[in-house]
This record gives C-alpha cells, structure tokens and sequence, in this order.
C-alpha cells in the first residue's frame, strides 16, 4: 500500500516538472530576427486647364458700335465676312495649373492668306486691269496681342505677313519642371480701319474670287517621359 503512494506521489512530481519546464522555456530570452515595411502613395496631381478660342474669330455680321442701333456689315451667303470698319478677336489660348510631373508646354498658331493681291495698272495697255498687270499684295488688316501691332500694309507679300503673324506666338515648345506654374496666355486681335487707302480697299472688294484669312490655333500640355 506505502508503495502504491510513493509510485503515485512520483508520477504527479513528474509532470509537475514537465509542465514546470513548458512554462520557464517560454520565458527566458532567445533569438529573435525580424523585418517589417510599409509604404502609401496618391497619384501625382494634375490639374491642367487648356483654353483655346477662334472659332469665333469672324462673323456674318457686324454691329455698329458707335451708333445706338444697326448692322453695318452682312453676309448675303452666311459667309464670314470682313470690311472696313470691322474687328474682332483673331483667338486666344489660356494655359493655367501647376501639374506635380515634368511637362512638355506647346502653343501653335496657323495663319492662312489666300488672294490678297490687287491690280491698279494697266502695264499691257489695252485699257483693262488684268491678269497681265503687276500684281500688288495687299492686306489692310491690323493683328495685335496688347504689345506688338502688325499692319499688313507694311509687307510685300503674303508669305511675310503671315510669318509676322505667327511669331507673334511662341510655338517653340518648352518643358517646365513639376509643381512649377503653367499660367500662360496669349490673345489676338484684328481689324480693318475705317482710315486705309480707299482705292486699294475698294480693289479687294471688287476682286472676282475673294481674299481670305484663316486662323487655326493649338494647344497642349504633355507629361514628358
């Protein structure tokens, strides 16, 4: 019977000791060796506005100003039309934000003159002004951007009139480093005075096919690679 209790008293001793060492093994220091990251992003702002006007740059119609009531000029076809006396806005572009990304900034203006050339000599003398006679460019329209104002008047050709014109932009495109401002802008006007040569005015209204004038204007904004 005394051995009975002894073998049971050293059997509950023993696992007395083993779950004794379960739980001091957990508790005295080791090696430990870790690693952690963590990182968050947003997209890169944008945020560019690009505002291009022209193709309001001609009407069919022109009302006085000067007077209270009336129109002074009217197509009869629904054509855009021009005439002494008339002027208006050749186009603009507005360029604004400070996009967070390098940028490729262009601007891009294309003059057309088509037919600008009048004849007031008769060089083959048979009493009629035609294709025979010398030809004489002629474009009485004045194109301004606030500082600079260029008259047709003072150029020989349509090729040099319109290159004036076009320099008036800055189509170079350029680069502008991220979070730098894009605020750029660029206006046109145009008109043709009341006070020109009358002869040379009334010559281009009476040529058969009439002279014309285009304008087309572009414009973008382009993440550089």
């Amino acid at each position: 019977m005394k051995k009975n209790v002894m073998m049971r008293l050293s059997a509950l001793l023993l696992v007395a000791v083993l779950l004794t060492t379960c739980v001091i093994s957990g508790t005295f220091a080791k090696y430990v060796t870790t690693g952690a990251a963590g990182d968050e992003a947003r997209v890169a702002k944008w945020g560019v506005t690009v505002t291009v006007t022209g193709d309001e740059a001609f009407g069919t119609k022109y009302d006085d100003a000067i007077e209270a009531e009336g129109t002074k000029v009217i197509s009869a076809n629904g054509d855009n039309v021009l005439a002494p006396g008339t002027n208006g806005t050749l186009g603009s572009v507005t360029i604004s934000g400070a996009p967070e990304v390098r940028v490729s900034v262009a601007v891009d203006l294309t003059i057309t003159l088509t037919g600008w050339e009048i004849r007031l000599n008769d060089t083959d003398g048979d009493d009629d002004i035609d294709e025979d006679d010398d030809a004489e460019f002629y474009c009485p329209l004045v194109i301004s951007d606030g500082t600079t104002t260029l008259n047709g008047t003072d150029y020989d050709s349509a090729a040099a009139f319109k290159a004036a014109i076009e320099t008036l932009v800055d189509s170079a495109a350029a680069e502008v480093a991220a979070n730098i401002s894009l605020a750029r802008s660029v206006t046109l006007t145009w008109a043709w005075s009341f006070t020109g040569n009358d002869v040379k005015d009334t010559a281009l209204g009476d040529l058969t096919t009439a002279p014309t004038i285009a304008a087309a204007w572009t414009a973008s904004v382009t993440q550089v690679d």
